[in-house]
């Protein structure tokens, strides 16, 4: 799967940092074609138009962190 990113502006238009975001949520190697109208653009990652994304997994590891610290506290 790819997702492909056109404009008619130069330089090509990359996703927003919202768009990335969620993109994010699905798939942090997702493979982006950035391209304007006359054919000039580029493929990049998600992952290096977003490199410190917050997904799913991070959550978990801070919210077991979190109950490690509560049990300690009782």
């Amino acid at each position: 799967t790819h997702l492909l990113v056109m404009s008619d502006g130069a330089p090509p238009a990359s996703p927003c940092g919202m768009c990335r975001q969620t993109l994010a949520e699905f798939s942090a190697r997702l493979p982006i074609r950035i391209t304007n109208v006359l054919g000039v653009g580029e493929e990049v990652s998600l992952a290096d138009l977003l490199p410190f994304a917050f997904d799913g997994q991070k959550l978990k590891r801070k919210l077991k962190k979190t109950d490690s610290r509560k049990r300690r506290r009782k």
